[in-house]
């Protein structure tokens, strides 16, 4: 067993190289790219047993040896057969190629070059663009596809030093046949297999993050297609990669849904190549029925896309130079002086003659339109800089615009309620489990999967009700007893509150409990946790991983503090009208943006910013300060595992990150 036909071996820099098979990108270090090409090429027919034994040779430690030399057989790296490595000038000269040509994974380098077909030869299988095909969609397609995206664009983004491809002598042959110059399309890619005569034509598909697909719009009829099926359409048509898949419940409930897509997008500069980002994110759905789970985890992917690939309306323009009205600077609640001055602080001040981006936005009460900087929203598209910490926060999908605003405005709410209690230490208090009327049935399967329930209540704005939910784990689960989960909801009946609260808490109870899709360490789990890299998170399942840990327990009874109380019974008007102006009865003036990708109808997303809230981050040290809402005296950067019971210092932030989950 030698190596698999169409392996492609790039090198990166001295001594760092990437191995793409068909499964894979594979980074190997520490050999040298000659000796790396060397070793592959004399594996012959000796398969992985050979590799480790000129790898030891070489010097390489024994273990490290056999660990690559498992890992190449399990990424599909060996094969039948024994082809030679090729270089770009030996493939030119035996293919005959006078144009174009790139050996492994497309890059930013390929779309500087507008004029020509475009050959690839990649270790998946070998295409030709013609020059009516947009390259960059090909692009956005490799990398959102691949199975780690974000490795996959720092290849695209790189410009290796070398490369070569293992080809044979049959593979040639069909090679100089697949690529005569008549059987090639230049409106679409001519694709075909290594070692296979023929080739068949693919026309090229829009991808969501390329600048070509904003022509790319919405089908005219949808059809009688259920929600579902409507949000896997939008999905398609938007131009993300998708995987679905239905995992087996508890006994007695229902399949759990997860929905895994990649993203990537493409920043054009103005000086220089574009730059491509990529992304791997995952959702499940929730709901009381299969169809309705699949419906929120694609809706999820809906928005949450939609958001990513939001094009500014105005680039890299400074405030001072702007012909519209914007948002002024005295309403962005940035960061203080002592949070810029901070060693390691990620961003820098920006001031009226920064260039920036800008979306437009719309005030919800009076139909004002104004700019607002697009660094609030979560867009990968922008040209300036990023100078905040942006989340998804606010940001909501549904087929109506009311519906789409009124969940953004509850969550804004909710968030908002949450950090307040959190960082300031006050505020929440335990509710009295017998006033909530909670589902015996729902109790039970809480029960039954290891968790215990609490709730909290926290004043939210706008007198709406805000609960908090933790969950504990009892030891008779997977999780170590005393590890949480949180999870909150907003609404203007506190019973609804409660109802959905319970509903995102069984969804992330689900979540959890996918050992194979969420790789958890449960030894972890049981140590210490160590608290010095956490200054800077910006990751929702390390600080959902943090909080299982038991010795966080006693940080999360700040949400539980007090005599529990009764659960209130005022109700008040939550649609996204009535919102709108409780909100600004209160003082605060709510701006919308447009997030609705057209490709996606009937879907509709938006997100809504509301001036006065504190805005969310994943992190005290990335908290916006600016707002006034919060203690503006740093935490400590590294504090020890909280204690039981938790004091908080007057005056200061609550050094622990929030348990959002």
């Amino acid at each position: 067993m030698g190596v698999q036909s169409g392996v492609v071996l790039l090198e990166m820099a001295r001594g760092s190289s990437i191995l793409q098979t068909r499964r894979a990108l594979m980074e190997i270090r520490g050999l040298p790219f000659a000796l790396l090409v060397s070793i592959l090429g004399d594996v012959r027919r000796g398969g992985s047993a050979a590799v480790v034994r000129a790898l030891v040779k070489a010097g390489v430690g024994p273990t490290g040896a056999r660990e690559l030399g498992a890992r190449l057989e399990e990424e599909g790296a060996l094969g039948r057969g024994a082809p030679r490595w090729m270089d770009e000038q030996a493939l030119r000269k035996a293919l005959g190629i006078t144009g174009r040509l790139r050996l492994g994974p497309l890059r930013t380098a390929d779309l500087s070059e507008n004029s020509g077909a475009l050959i690839q030869l990649s270790a998946t299988c070998w295409r030709s663009a013609g020059s009516g095909v947009c390259v960059a969609c090909g692009l956005l397609w490799e990398v959102q596809s691949a199975d780690a995206p974000d490795e996959a664009a720092a290849v695209a983004n790189a410009n290796p030093r070398r490369a070569v491809i293992a080809l044979g002598a049959a593979d040639l042959t069909a090679l100089r046949k697949a690529m005569k110059p008549h059987s090639l399309d230049a409106r679409t890619w001519t694709e075909g297999a290594y070692g296979r005569p023929g080739a068949r034509r693919i026309r090229s598909r829009p991808a969501a993050g390329c600048p070509c697909s904003a022509n790319w719009g919405a089908a005219n009829r949808i059809g009688k297609l259920e929600g579902s099926r409507m949000a896997g359409a939008a999905l398609g048509r938007v131009g993300i990669a998708t995987r679905e898949a239905t995992v087996r419940g508890r006994r007695g409930a229902l399949p759990i849904v997860t929905l895994t897509w990649g993203a990537a997008t493409l920043r054009l500069r103005k000086r220089g190549r574009p730059v491509v980002s990529g992304h791997f994110l995952a959702q499940v759905g929730v709901g009381a029925s299969l169809e309705e789970r699949r419906l929120t985890a694609r809706a999820e992917a809906i928005e949450r896309a939609s958001s990513l690939l939001r094009v500014p309306d105005v680039c890299a323009t400074p405030a001072r130079a702007l012909e519209q009205p914007f948002l002024p600077m005295s309403d962005w609640d940035l960061y203080t002086p002592e949070q810029y001055a901070s060693p390691g602080f990620p961003y820098a001040p920006v001031t009226q003659d920064t260039p920036l981006d800008w979306v437009r936005a719309t005030d919800a009460e009076t139909g004002e339109q104004l700019l607002v900087p697009a660094a609030f929203t979560t867009s990968e598209r922008l040209v300036g800089p990023r100078f905040l910490c942006a989340s998804s926060n606010g940001v909501a999908t549904h087929t109506s615009d009311d519906a789409a605003l009124r969940s953004a405005l509850l969550e804004v709410v909710e968030r908002d309620a949450l950090q307040l209690a959190w960082y300031r230490g006050q505020g929440a208090r335990r509710l009295d489990m017998a006033t909530l009327n909670i589902d015996e049935g729902v109790s039970r399967h809480f029960k039954g999967s290891g968790w215990t329930l609490h709730f909290s209540y926290l004043p939210g704005r706008a007198d709406l009700h805000v609960i908090a939910l933790i969950a504990e784990a009892t030891g008779e689960g997977a999780f170590p007893k005393g590890g949480t989960l949180l999870a909150a909801a907003a609404a203007g009946d506190p019973a609804v509150a409660v109802h959905r609260a319970l509903r995102e808490m069984r969804m992330l109870t689900e979540a959890v409990a996918l050992r194979r899709e969420l790789p958890i360490d449960f030894e972890a789990l049981r140590r210490p946790p160590v608290l010095e890299n956490y200054w800077l998170i910006d990751s929702l399942l390390d600080i959902t991983l943090l909080y299982l840990n038991p010795a966080m327990r006693s940080a999360v009874d700040l949400l539980l503090e007090g005599p529990p109380v009764e659960l209130p019974r005022v109700r008040v008007p939550d649609t996204a009208g009535e919102l709108v102006t409780r909100l600004r009865q209160h003082g605060l003036r709510t701006l919308v943006i447009n997030l609705t990708l057209a490709a996606a109808s009937p879907f509709r997303t938006c997100q809504a910013l509301v001036l006065g809230t504190q805005p969310l981050a994943f992190c005290p040290s990335l908290l916006r300060l600016g707002s006034g809402l919060l203690p503006r005296r740093l935490p400590p950067r590294n504090p020890k595992p909280p204690t039981s019971p938790l004091k908080l210092r007057r005056g200061l932030l609550n050094p622990y990150l929030l348990p959002l989950a």
